[in-house]
């Protein structure tokens, strides 16, 4: 049991400073609300508005806008992670995570410069 529990404490440790960095973006209110099967984080954009992060099975997905964006999302994005079928992104490392979740807000970012939305 120490090993899951030593596992378990690195991976949450690992993504506070993850949400660390996103705060030094701008980004605000940022709630870890699941570290594992599914990791999931909620907060809102530098751009101000709320999104919904989460990774579960071998999908990771970024939802932004809405009343609830964990529920339902005027903008969302979704990419493979891991072995189709599998359990990889359920247990996404913070280093990865951190990675994709700044992929995803740029492309959220990128629709809005196209569309001429204020959200970017």
């Amino acid at each position: 049991m120490t090993g899951l529990n030593d596992w378990a404490d690195r991976q949450v440790r690992q993504w506070q400073a993850a949400l660390a960095e996103l705060r030094g973006h701008g980004w605000q209110e940022l709630e870890l609300s699941c570290y594992a099967a599914p990791v999931q984080i909620l907060g809102w954009l530098p751009c101000g508005e709320e999104f919904y992060f989460r990774s579960r099975h071998d999908e990771i997905l970024l939802a932004v806008g809405g009343d609830d964006p964990s529920d339902v999302a005027p903008w969302q994005r979704r990419v493979s992670y891991g072995q189709p079928g599998g359990e990889d992104a359920s247990y996404l490392p913070a280093e990865p995570g951190l990675e994709l979740i700044l992929e995803l807000a740029a492309q959220h970012r990128l629709s809005c410069q196209r569309s001429g939305s204020s959200c970017g």
